[in-house]
């Protein structure tokens, strides 16, 4: 089965896509019409997985869970280290108060999440209180946290 099968369409919002336990992992954005789940409102974030980057199989999907997330989750970023997935994705739908959120995986698939979310909520005259895609690179022994936001 091919990524359109999947998606049922040839498009994936946001996605991200790294290398792990010899296969590749794609993480995306789930418009609330095509979760999987019945249960799941709102944004979700799918998985796929692949051998050979061209062939693509849903494998999972990561729904709405906690308060913070209620009304969504999206834009993910993975960053593998030391044998594990970290999984850095915003919350949707709360407007100003949409924060960034961490999670993380040893199969790149079943996931858990921070105690301490959401890990970023932005504050201060600088910015609307919204903070969007988020990614976490490692670069030269430091970890860099990149993130949009914006001022109306």
């Amino acid at each position: 089965m091919e990524i359109q099968a999947v998606l049922e369409y040839l498009f994936s919002k946001d996605p991200h896509v790294v290398e792990f336990q010899g296969k590749y992992l794609m993480y995306y954005s789930i418009p609330p019409k095509q979760n999987g789940n019945a249960e799941a409102q709102g944004w979700g974030i799918g998985i796929a997985g692949s051998k050979n980057l061209k062939d693509w199989h849903r494998i999972g999907e990561i729904i709405p869970q906690t308060a913070y997330e209620s009304k969504g989750l999206c834009a993910p970023g993975a960053l593998v280290r030391n044998d594990t997935v970290h999984l850095f994705y915003q919350t949707y739908g709360n407007g100003a108060k949409d924060a960034i959120c961490h999670a993380w995986s040893e199969d790149g698939i079943h996931f858990v999440r921070n105690a301490t979310n959401p890990i970023f909520s932005p504050e201060g005259e600088w910015n609307c209180g919204r903070a969007i895609d988020a990614e976490v690179v490692f670069l030269k022994d430091r970890y860099y946290f990149i993130l949009c936001n914006s001022y109306s």
